[in-house]
């Protein structure tokens, strides 16, 4: 096998392998999850603190309050999962692959 054949052989194997690494490069920037997970917690409370006192006549700080619970839950939800992801390719890293 000559030098260019070989060149290109490894070039197609660079690209063959090139989808699997990016299926693990993050699809949007750190800074963009915060603002979009900040933008629809603070619109779940609004939209799950109307929908309470539309529909059950409570008041408004337990309607509030309930609704200030799921959007802190969504917040753990995904501090949880993004700990999980660092934890599972920080030990994908050290293996090697």
């Amino acid at each position: 096998m000559n030098k260019r054949a070989r060149r290109k052989l490894e070039r197609q194997q660079e690209e063959q392998n090139e989808p699997i690494k990016s299926l693990t490069d993050p699809w949007i920037s750190m800074r963009s999850g915060l603002i979009i997970m900040t933008v629809a917690s603070i619109g779940l409370v609004i939209w799950t603190t109307y929908q309470a006192l539309q529909n059950q006549g409570v008041t408004f700080w337990d309607a509030f309050s309930g609704s200030l619970i799921l959007g802190g839950f969504l917040w753990v939800i995904f501090i949880g999962l993004l700990l999980a992801n660092r934890y599972i390719f920080k030990r994908h890293k050290k293996n090697g692959e």
